[in-house]
């Protein structure tokens, strides 16, 4: 894979041999590899942010660990903003009991933006 890119500072993972193992570390950041933010089944917006239902919960995603159905995810790397939205959003959804929403995309943002301000004055 050589698409693969650290989960913490986004860097090229392309040249580490695989598979990833529990001590694989970023060659720039030195942060962990096999962690739940670089894994497929890393879902902020399920129970445990965990789409594996077999698997154990571990409640640190950011340091290495042990889980068994570890399988590396290409283009982990979402910037400190975006995760903490869809954490936030994910949060929402579990109190009231909604479905978990994605953002809206840029197309609408937009288009809205022009809706509410016709003049397109920035603020």
């Amino acid at each position: 894979m050589s698409n693969l890119i650290c989960w913490n500072c986004g860097a090229s993972l392309a040249n580490l041999p695989l598979p990833l193992v529990r001590v694989t570390e970023c060659p720039v950041c030195y942060a962990d590899i096999h962690v739940c933010r670089m894994c497929r089944f890393y879902d902020p917006s399920v129970a445990n942010e965990c789409s594996e239902l077999i698997a154990e919960p571990v409640s640190d995603k950011e340091h290495a660990n042990f889980c068994e159905y570890f399988q590396s995810r290409p283009n982990a790397y979402t910037p400190a903003v975006a995760e903490q939205a869809a954490r936030a959003r994910a949060a929402l959804a579990e109190l009231f009991g909604l479905e978990a929403v994605a953002p809206a995309d840029v197309q609408t943002c937009t288009a809205l933006e022009k809706l509410f301000d016709p003049a397109g004055d920035s603020h």
